[in-house]
């Protein structure tokens, strides 16, 4: 199984069922051993809330998934403890990144591992440094 770094849009995606493309990316989670840093529990966690807030699911929902993506074979990585905020925000400025995502593509070179990402600014910043990503089927 090869190792990859999903961020939390494509988990939302499979998660949510949106845009039908949950099959192919459930089978992709199977397939690989994914790492993601620790702010994708906190970003899922938000996402959540944010759709109990706005009515579009209910708080029971809300915790089944949570109960869901916590159950996920995704190792967590730890916060390197030698990077400084400042470290981050250089390696996110000239991508135009935010600090969220520069997190997951700074883990991806780290980890030399592939990112998986249906966000399109942090796939153009991949594709610009060289990480290798995870196409989705609708490519």
């Amino acid at each position: 199984m090869s190792r990859a770094i999903i961020d939390a849009s494509v988990t939302l995606v499979w998660l949510l069922e949106e845009g039908g493309q949950s099959p192919a990316i459930e089978e992709r989670i199977e397939s690989l051993t994914l790492t993601a840093p620790p702010l994708w529990r906190l970003e899922l966690v938000n996402a959540v809330l944010v759709k109990e807030r706005r009515k579009k699911i209910t708080p029971a929902l809300g915790s089944r998934f949570l109960h869901i993506l916590e159950a996920l074979d995704i190792e967590i990585s730890s916060e390197p403890v030698r990077r400084t905020l400042d470290q981050l925000a250089l390696f996110a400025r000239p991508h135009q990144l935010s600090s969220y995502d520069a997190a997951y593509l700074e883990l991806a070179v780290t980890m030399s591992a592939p990112l998986w990402t249906l966000d399109q600014n942090l796939q153009l910043a991949a594709r610009r440094i060289g990480v290798e990503l995870i196409a989705d089927d609708n490519e």
